[in-house]
């Protein structure tokens, strides 16, 4: 399961979800854990337990929408009977598998913050925030970086580069 840091205080307003970890990453967190009413997922920090409800609850997903499943790996071109095709197939039974724990804390926020809304696990938690009418906010580092002719790197914000956001809002984080 993953890691969950509950608030001290009884209200929970925001979750804040992150799949990947890295230094400059963890303490930019830390702000998000200096708010009394947030509460902190941490998918790469995990909690052993035997959870056999979850592997079920997957499993019948899993068989119950195996047509989409299939046809989605068709259209790309991914033979489910191959090392790709099982890879994926891993991955996003584990990542149906964290949202399936986590659902019942997400239900009790009306914000969530992920952290990276494109790795499948944020990206799935994400969509059905979305579904329920939580707020759903991106986090992004550098909001824009394009070469022009002349090899200089021009920065500046790129609305055509997030119209395919799952969030509905994005906040930013870093330098620039």
């Amino acid at each position: 399961s993953p890691l969950i840091i509950f608030p001290k205080i009884k209200k929970r307003s925001i979750i804040y979800i992150k799949a990947y970890s890295r230094t400059d990453i963890d303490a930019h967190s830390k702000y998000y854990l200096n708010g009394s009413d947030i509460t902190l997922c941490l998918f790469r920090k995990r909690q052993k337990k035997i959870d056999l409800t979850t592997f079920f609850v997957c499993i019948f997903f899993l068989i119950k929408f195996r047509k989409l499943w299939l046809k989605t790996l068709r259209k790309n071109k991914v033979n489910f009977i191959s090392v790709s095709g099982i890879k994926i197939f891993f991955e996003f039974f584990s990542a149906l598998s964290d949202l399936i724990k986590i659902y019942p804390i997400l239900i009790k926020h009306s914000k969530l913050i992920s952290f990276q809304e494109m790795v499948i696990v944020e990206n799935l938690i994400c969509q059905i925030a979305n579904l329920l009418n939580i707020k759903t906010f991106a986090l992004q580092h550098g909001m824009h970086s394009k070469k022009d002719n002349k090899n200089h790197f021009l920065k500046g914000l790129s609305v055509n580069d997030y119209l395919s956001s799952v969030c509905k809002n994005i906040l930013c984080w870093g330098k620039y």
